[in-house]
């Protein structure tokens, strides 16, 4: 049994530099178990073009307001993040929707342009 051996090797060592060792290689072999490693390729995607210095302001205020609310906990910080949140989905969403607009009446109804 596997769980043995391993008790057992740790029993006979000692010196704190094996038992590092076998600590790591212990932790290794249950990673490649588990988790195997393999490479990620990471790309990098532009930021939309209606993402523009409002929507971060908006959204850098939204952030702060609900880590005070996840700190205080209140019944009133929950009220004006939640209300905030609110206000920059609108913000988003109407971005996104003059956004759009304006594409297509640029492209004068050739889909290709979109």
């Amino acid at each position: 049994m596997k769980t043995d051996s391993v008790h057992f090797e740790l029993e006979r060592v000692f010196d704190v530099t094996e038992l590092f060792v076998e600590y790591d290689k212990t932790l290794v072999d249950l990673l490649d178990k588990h988790a195997p490693w393999h490479q990620v390729k990471v790309r990098a995607r532009p930021a939309a073009p209606r993402f523009d210095a409002e929507c971060r302001a908006m959204k850098v205020k939204t952030r702060k307001l609900e880590k005070t609310y996840r700190r205080q906990h209140s019944v009133q910080s929950e009220k004006v993040w939640r209300a905030q949140f609110k206000n920059q989905r609108e913000l988003f969403q109407r971005k996104f929707i003059d956004h759009w607009s304006h594409a297509i009446d640029e492209s004068q109804g050739d889909s290709k342009v979109l």
